[in-house]
């Protein structure tokens, strides 16, 4: 997987080097009435971010070449408008990711528990079908 396309505008990006774990997110994002979209690596990310422009990113940690750390900060240099999420499933990376420094909003254990992110999407990008296109 490259990505799963991404129409402009989008709410949410996931970055996710994992195909499965990145169409179950995305097609539950979908199923709640987000415009969500995939990238399987950082540099389908910045294309995908440039182009969309999505509300939140959802970011692995662990992912080859760039991981989500580095893109993070690498993303922050040229969008404020995004807010990131890290996810991981390996606890020591979570830890890391939540040392002072970091450009994140929030930093996760895999799996994510879907209400809370649910809670969290909502505030931080609504909903297309709640508030409309958004200004550009």
């Amino acid at each position: 997987m490259t990505a799963m396309p991404c129409a402009a505008p989008a709410d949410i990006l996931v970055v996710e080097d994992d195909r499965d774990q990145a169409e179950e997110l995305v097609a539950w994002l979908r199923a709640h009435g987000f415009r969500a979209c995939a990238a399987a690596d950082a540099e389908a990310a910045v294309a995908m971010i440039l182009a969309a422009q999505p509300k939140l990113l959802l970011v692995d940690i662990n992912m080859p070449a760039i991981d989500g750390l580095r893109l993070s900060h690498l993303v922050s240099a040229f969008d404020q408008r995004s807010a990131i999420i890290l996810m991981s499933g390996d606890r020591a990376a979570v830890d890391r990711a939540k040392l002072p420094g970091g450009v994140a909003f929030d930093v996760v254990a895999k799996p994510i528990a879907l209400e809370w992110l649910l809670g969290v999407a909502e505030a931080l990008a609504p909903r297309a079908a709640q508030t409309g296109p958004r200004a550009t």
